[in-house]
């Protein structure tokens, strides 16, 4: 991965994404058929279903972690990126649901430590100012820190823009937009935890 020779390719994203709502949608630049909502790893052996059936409960679209009982190690899932084992799975099956796997945008929170001295064009998606990076999908799972504060870009999407991928820097979950045949593939890797969302789902801590 490296540092995008063509900033005009973040237009589109700097255009869509204008405000910062809590609404799936409203991180996605433009209108896509189908989404999905992918739940950030907990801990080792535990993750968000365990949890929810540990209070007898199931996972929903909008479970926040709040709602179900607190893993007895003190995990709680990671916020603001994925780990590189699951930016690994996703970029897999993301990298056959677009015409240009070989051709990759990447958008980086410029907040995180150090990212600012990274330098590279820079764009604003949903307020967050965002350095811009291209490489191929399978180069999604790079991480811009070291273990245990791996970062993953924020932002992927393919240059034919067959899906979207956004991870906002507060939420501990991946909304995925795409052809319903992409989040039907997302939804059935057993590698992810995720499930179909509405377009309009609050992911806020307040949504019921």
């Amino acid at each position: 991965m490296k540092t995008s020779s063509d900033s005009s390719a973040a237009d589109w994203v700097a255009a869509g994404t204008k405000a910062l709502l809590p609404r799936a949608q409203s991180f996605v630049p433009v209108s896509f058929p189908a989404y999905a909502r992918v739940f950030h790893q907990v801990g080792p052996g535990a993750n968000w279903s365990s949890s929810a059936s540990a209070v007898g409960q199931r996972l929903y679209p909008a479970t926040q972690w709040s709602e179900l009982s607190s893993d007895p190690q003190g995990f709680s899932p990671r916020r603001g990126s994925l780990s590189v084992a699951e930016a690994r799975s996703l970029a897999a099956v993301l990298a056959n649901e677009t015409a240009t796997p070989l051709h990759c945008y990447f958008g980086l929170w410029e907040g995180w430590a150090g990212v600012e001295r990274l330098g590279g064009p820079t764009f604003e998606s949903s307020t967050r100012v965002m350095t811009l990076w291209e490489g191929t999908v399978a180069e999604a799972s790079q991480s811009f820190q070291p273990a245990p504060g791996e970062r993953i870009a924020n932002l992927w999407w393919p240059a034919d823009r067959a899906w979207f991928v956004v991870t906002e820097i507060d939420y501990d979950s991946t909304i995925v937009a795409g052809s319903p045949a992409c989040i039907e593939a997302v939804v059935r890797d057993h590698r992810l935890e995720s499930l179909r969302i509405p377009a309009d789902l609050d992911l806020s801590e307040h949504s019921p």
